[in-house]
């Protein structure tokens, strides 16, 4: 791969980042638009396209660098056009440092105990000792858990009482940390649930959609939430139960439904269909009387992801069936 970049003209970077979130991370400090990570364990490779906010790219997002890339000349540079190569080294320690000073200082840290959780967790246990935690790699009852999914960077956490935060709480508990932090100008991710905007209006702040500045970068990077979230818990001197039995009630219910025609179209026919749905790269959000409902395309298949959500399990249940019988009824056509 090195050898194919580099005679065709561009500049590698290489880099030993153990994980796709520190290529994501490397990217937004060089302001790429994007960033590769390759995984190789024996005979198995794993590729990763990653954007700057530590997430990875989405199908659109990766046909249009590729369309870009296409349409520049395939023809082999000659020798003093070759592009260079670099490497660079601590790209893991510098990404810590990035999350442990975003979640800003604390001159006399209340020392927690704290279960890391899941193979791989070993950046996110360093940084919670470094913010003057005991970390254990097993759930024990009376301490909260964390873990991190390496692919998609998104951060699990259960309670004292062991009890697991959805993803839709998550994103809630950043959006409070973030508050409490001293943001009140808030940049939403494009799938964040609705109720993150209720909880920061409610609490005197300015929610938006779109990219986050890189003190804002826990609401997409696992790492950087974790470590504000902890923090956060150490200057409040309160346990995480307590935090979530704050946060507004908000059920989801999800949906990937297979498409016959192409999702473009009945994606397309969605959005004429109820015109003052909310267009964004990632989907569109279609914000409805009892909830709203997050359309989104499904990876690399002909499928559309549907998040319907609800202040109770019911109502999102019921969202979810109508948005599903109206692209389906706009798939028959």
């Amino acid at each position: 791969a090195r050898a194919g970049i580099t005679s065709a003209g561009s500049r590698v970077t290489e880099h030993d980042g153990s994980t796709p979130a520190a290529a994501g991370w490397l990217c937004a400090f060089y302001g790429l638009p994007a960033g590769l990570f390759l995984d190789q364990r024996g005979e198995d490779f794993a590729l990763y396209c990653v954007g700057p906010e530590g997430r990875p790219l989405t199908r659109d997002r990766r046909r249009t660098i590729e369309s870009a890339l296409l349409r520049r000349s395939l023809r082999r540079p000659p020798a003093r056009r070759a592009g260079t190569r670099e490497a660079l080294t601590c790209v893991d320690e510098s990404y810590l440092s990035a999350a442990l000073q975003a979640a800003g200082p604390l001159r006399r840290p209340r020392p927690l105990t704290l279960a890391v959780l899941r193979s791989g967790g070993a950046l996110l246990a360093k940084g919670l000792e470094r913010l003057g935690c005991s970390v254990r790699r097993s759930a024990d009852p009376g301490i909260p858990a964390l873990a991190l999914d390496g692919e998609e960077n998104a951060l699990s956490l259960w309670t004292e009482e062991q009890g697991p935060l959805s993803r839709e709480e998550t994103v809630l508990m950043t959006c409070l940390a973030l508050l409490e932090a001293g943001e009140n100008r808030i940049f939403l991710p494009e799938d964040a649930p609705a109720a993150a905007e209720g909880l920061i209006a409610a609490r005197g702040g300015q929610a938006e959609r779109g990219t986050a500045p890189e003190r804002q970068r826990a609401l997409t990077d696992g790492l950087f939430a974790a470590c504000l979230i902890v923090r956060t818990l150490q200057r409040s001197g309160r346990t995480l139960s307590s935090y979530r039995s704050e946060l507004p009630g908000c059920q989801v219910r999800r949906l990937t439904l297979p498409l016959r025609r192409g999702r473009g179209a009945v994606m397309g026919a969605l959005a004429r269909r109820f015109p003052d749905a909310r267009r964004l790269e990632r989907g569109m959000r279609v914000d409805l009387a009892e909830g709203s409902v997050w359309v989104a395309p499904a990876g690399g298949e002909e499928a559309l992801r549907l998040t319907a959500e609800g202040p109770r399990a019911e109502i999102a249940r019921e969202l979810c069936d109508f948005m599903a019988r109206e692209a389906g009824r706009w798939d028959c056509l």
